[in-house]
């Protein structure tokens, strides 16, 4: 939920984009992880685990280790 408010306050400062529409995308931007743990919690651990200890796919950012540190950290 709070990427959902937090992309609606972003949306509604920049106007780039409409407000509710940013909502909605923060609020089911990890809906393929809920899917996926539901299908198979076990897979979905070991990938999850694998992503997070092989920082995939932000390993390849030209090298630039912020953005890889940002991500690392949004979902644990």
């Amino acid at each position: 939920m709070g990427a959902a408010l937090a992309a609606r306050e972003i949306a509604t400062k920049v106007r780039i984009v409409n407000p509710e529409t940013a909502f909605l995308a923060g609020l089911f931007h990890d809906i393929g992880k809920t899917i996926m743990n539901d299908l198979d919690p076990k897979k979905f651990q070991t990938v999850m685990m694998r992503c997070y200890n092989e920082m995939l796919p932000f390993e390849r950012w030209n090298g630039r280790s912020s953005p890889s540190r940002t991500v690392r950290w949004e979902h644990w």
